[in-house]
């Protein structure tokens, strides 16, 4: 897991910018440029969580790196870039890599940026 936090832009204090540990180079590190300027805070993502399903969609297309929470636990999207992926996003499909599956009585919510 890489922890990410989320923070508010000192721009025009209200929009929201993601940030992340890099445990490697043990840097924190901001995303702010070619993000969207709509936002979608806690949104559920569409599919079933059973513990099988690893595909879930989320209402609009991600312009960055979402965060993805799955019963409390931040999950890892590779970036920065390396292994260890929770999840692989392509458009506004989220697929869960193996280990990483929502177990059935769990939840999901997403924040990100389209």
């Amino acid at each position: 897991m890489v922890t990410t936090l989320l923070a508010v832009s000192n721009a025009d204090g209200i929009s929201p910018v993601l940030l992340w540990a890099d445990p490697s180079s043990h840097r924190l590190l901001v995303q702010v440029s070619g993000v969207g300027t709509n936002w979608s805070s806690a949104e559920t993502p569409s599919g079933t969580i059973n513990g099988s399903n690893a595909t879930f969609t989320l209402a609009n297309t991600p312009t960055d790196n979402p965060i993805i929470v799955v019963g409390g636990q931040t999950q890892n999207n590779g970036n920065p870039v390396g292994t260890g992926a929770d999840f692989i996003m392509t458009t506004s499909t989220i697929t869960f890599q193996a280990g990483a599956i929502p177990t059935n009585g769990t939840w999901i919510l997403a924040w990100y940026h389209y």
